[in-house]
């Protein structure tokens, strides 16, 4: 009688089509990638791989098997204290799903907010006009709301000599302009209607004496 005394046996899983016995040497596509199990070189079962939609799943030629995503959508857990990957603590608090930056939390710098430098240094610069000396400056390019002394500025009223300017801003087509020289109440004041000329220097009464003879009325102004 024969008596079989082999007892070698083997077993193994690999990665190929639904017949292989040994790994794929092959790039495998998605539906095309299989799981089987060899014993003593026969495949014993095979099991088969595959994505769908946004997900697949391929090898490459040494039989790794390559599982591969389009869908970069995250889905967040249940509103609490904590929201996906963003808990609360610190510089933000989470309540009933909505989330809150802390007050005081932490600090920023002018440049951290765009456009906010621009909108001081304008806010300066209007400070600025408001009230200032004038030295040897054209009257005519003064249009905004400001007052302040002249020194040799040009365009002034004739026969005016160092003074003080006003001006009084309604829009860029309605401007004021009042002058008065240094140490005496003598004015003028002309007008900036149309946006692009100035209207000629007026003198103002400042004081006036009176005669009255019969029904005449003579006033004598200074």
């Amino acid at each position: 009688m024969f008596t079989d005394t082999n007892t070698h046996y083997t077993s193994k899983n690999v990665v190929g089509s639904s017949t292989a016995t040994s790994n794929t040497t092959s790039a495998l596509t998605n539906g095309n990638v299989y799981l089987n199990s060899v014993e003593n070189g026969v495949v014993t079962s095979t099991h088969k791989i595959s994505g769908s939609g946004a997900t697949t799943v391929t090898t490459d030629a040494s039989g790794n098997i390559i599982i591969s995503s389009t869908d970069n959508n995250t889905t967040y857990g249940a509103a609490g204290s904590s929201l996906g990957l963003v808990k609360s603590g610190g510089d933000v608090t989470i309540s009933s799903g909505t989330i809150t930056v802390n007050d005081d939390s932490h600090n920023h710098v002018i440049s951290n907010v765009d456009g906010l430098q621009g909108q001081l240094d304008s806010i300066n610069s209007s400070l600025n006009n408001m009230s200032k000396s004038f030295y040897e400056e054209d009257l005519n390019a003064i249009t905004w709301k400001t007052s302040g002394y002249c020194y040799g500025c040009t365009n002034r009223p004739s026969g005016a000599t160092n003074g003080y300017l006003e001006v009084i801003y309604g829009s860029s087509n309605l401007i004021l302009q009042r002058y008065t020289n240094y140490g005496s109440v003598v004015s003028w004041s002309r007008q900036f209607l149309d946006g692009a000329n100035w209207s000629e220097w007026t003198k103002e009464i400042t004081t006036a004496s009176f005669s009255l003879s019969g029904t005449t009325l003579t006033i004598t102004t200074t």
